[in-house]
């Protein structure tokens, strides 16, 4: 696996699928600060985040809703029958390229990871890798809930996207709550 860095810059992920978000309580004995994990980011995701931060900038997102990304790890996970991405999957018949676990303490959130499948992420164009970042981040950083409607950054099932969906996507971190 490559070399995880910290996470310390402003930055900010479906193409496939998406799986959903999982929500993991830790000892309810322990502060909610003492178990807060380090922040990692592989190497491989630097330039998509970067993209996607001057994309969401162009569309007049407050930057104070871009920095809820500096909370999430990101992890370029390897394709194996152990694979966080798939653990996660509610649906082991979907085909899931990437998921947003959430640790919580006290109905607090110690921890945001985003897992992508290495062997997924491989065939991804760079387009659709910006997508998956972008959609999986909309779980991850602001909370937001997959869509019912097709090509959309928060459907379960996206393709090609239009500055209409991104608009569509900046209106939603906008109204977010997180």
């Amino acid at each position: 696996m490559k070399k995880m860095i910290p996470f310390f810059v402003f930055t900010l992920l479906c193409f496939v699928g998406c799986g959903k978000s999982s929500n993991e309580s830790v000892n309810q004995n322990k502060n909610s600060s003492d178990v807060k994990d380090e922040i990692v980011v592989d190497s491989e995701f630097l330039i998509y985040l970067k993209n996607l931060k001057e994309k969401l900038l162009k569309l007049n997102i407050n930057p104070s809703q871009i920095e809820k990304i500096n909370n999430v790890s990101l992890i370029l996970h390897k394709n194996d029958s152990s694979n966080e991405v798939n653990s996660f999957s509610r649906d082991s018949s979907k085909d899931i390229l990437g998921v947003c676990k959430k640790n919580t303490l006290n109905n607090e959130v110690t921890s945001r990871k985003i897992f992508i499948d290495r062997s997924k992420w491989e065939l991804l164009d760079e387009e659709k890798r910006l997508n998956l970042i972008a959609h999986e981040l909309g779980h991850c950083a602001w909370n937001l809930k997959h869509l019912d409607t097709n090509n959309q950054i928060m459907s379960p099932h996206v393709t090609d996207l239009s500055e209409n969906e991104w608009a569509y996507f900046a209106q939603q971190i906008k109204e977010s709550n997180s």
